[in-house]
């Protein structure tokens, strides 16, 4: 399943309740946005271009699985991997703490995953495997 409407900074609860709809039958969500995760200098016409922690929070106490990606720009990918773990661990609980995987490629891409407790050990270990045979790729505990 795909949600492709377009993010209107106007209104972006709108888009992420038609979001939440669209998705329900769904196991997993992947966040796809321009830059990734929001930041506190992005301005409301630049909203769209970024994921907000609350709607990746919404989605996972729908019971979702939800990977995200953020570009690791111009920064120290690994304390922006932290950063954002936090943040989601603030807000969904310490099943935020999954690795995060850092493809060392340029820029750096980050993934987060959020996933409910009962497939969480199963997430880590197949994240561990990825990260062993993937050579341009490595987990931030």
């Amino acid at each position: 399943m795909y949600f492709a409407d377009e993010v209107s900074p106007a209104d972006r609860s709108g888009w992420h309740q038609r979001s939440l709809a669209a998705l329900a039958s769904s196991d997993l969500l992947f966040l796809d946005p321009d830059n990734g995760f929001e930041v506190a200098s992005m301005s409301r016409r630049a909203t769209p271009k970024y994921a907000l922690f609350s709607e990746a929070q919404e989605h996972f106490a729908a019971g979702k699985m939800v990977v995200a990606i953020q570009f690791a720009r111009q920064c120290d990918p690994i304390a922006r991997a932290q950063s954002i773990r936090s943040e989601l661990e603030d807000r969904c609980g310490p099943i935020a703490k999954l690795p995060v995987i850092r493809g060392r490629v340029a820029p750096n891409i980050l993934f987060f995953t959020l996933a409910p407790p009962s497939g969480s050990n199963a997430v880590s270990e197949a994240l561990n495997a990825f990260a062993g045979k993937c050579g341009k790729a490595e987990l931030i505990a």
